[in-house]
């Protein structure tokens, strides 16, 4: 006699969920308490699960922390692609990529916020999950390969001005507030659009304002 299978949609649907919920807590955790300090024990209680159940999901704490951050990075990087090969971007298309990173922050807060400011994540991701390594990208499209250092610098504070707010609290840094958004993306292209200063004795640089 053939023993009936106990897994199907609706067990598939309910650890789906689970894993889900697991997620939402852990990026909770390693923004409130830092990766190190956040334990896979303590994430449990905050589901009313056991530590057992979390690893029947996600077999380690790096395991969980890479699976969390991954569609971020799936969504930086699509978004990146998209205007790549056209770098360096024009001022209305900087302005639209500045309009999807922000709108890709506020979706992804928490991730957001402890992959900027918990130095000891990278360790604990590899090299394809660096946000360093996006933050160039975003310097390459919107500066392009011939851009001077200074203007590379520039674009770097365009996006500090974007991540820079992610370590204040959901009170004082709403970014689920329309309003917020369109202020970072104003911030940002202001700092875009800032004329870049010439050293003593250097010959003008062409890069100019919203260029």
């Amino acid at each position: 006699m053939t023993a009936m299978s106990t897994t199907g949609p609706a067990s598939e649907g309910k650890g789906a969920r689970t894993r889900a919920a697991i997620q939402e807590a852990a990026v909770i955790a390693f923004r409130r308490d830092g990766y190190q300090r956040a334990t896979l024990a303590g994430i449990a209680e905050e589901l009313g699960i056991t530590r057992s159940a979390v690893l029947h999901h996600f077999s380690s704490k790096a395991e969980l922390l890479r699976q969390s951050v991954e569609p971020f990075f799936a969504r930086l990087d699509e978004m990146l692609d998209r205007v790549e090969s056209r770098a360096p971007i024009p001022d209305r298309q900087r302005r639209l990529l500045v309009t999807e990173v922000v709108d890709l922050v506020a979706e992804y807060r928490q991730v957001a916020a402890f992959l900027t400011s918990d130095p000891s994540v990278s360790s604990h991701l590899g090299p394809d999950l660096q946000l360093p390594a996006r933050a160039q990208r975003f310097v390459a499209i919107t500066v392009g390969a011939q851009g001077s250092e200074l203007a590379a610098v520039r674009s770097l504070a365009a996006l500090g001005s974007v991540l820079r707010p992610l370590i204040a609290s959901d009170e004082l840094v709403d970014f689920s507030d329309p309003a917020t958004r369109q202020l970072l993306v104003a911030c940002a292209m202001a700092v875009l659009k800032t004329p870049l200063p010439i050293s003593p004795g250097s010959a003008p640089s062409r890069d100019h304002a919203g260029s």
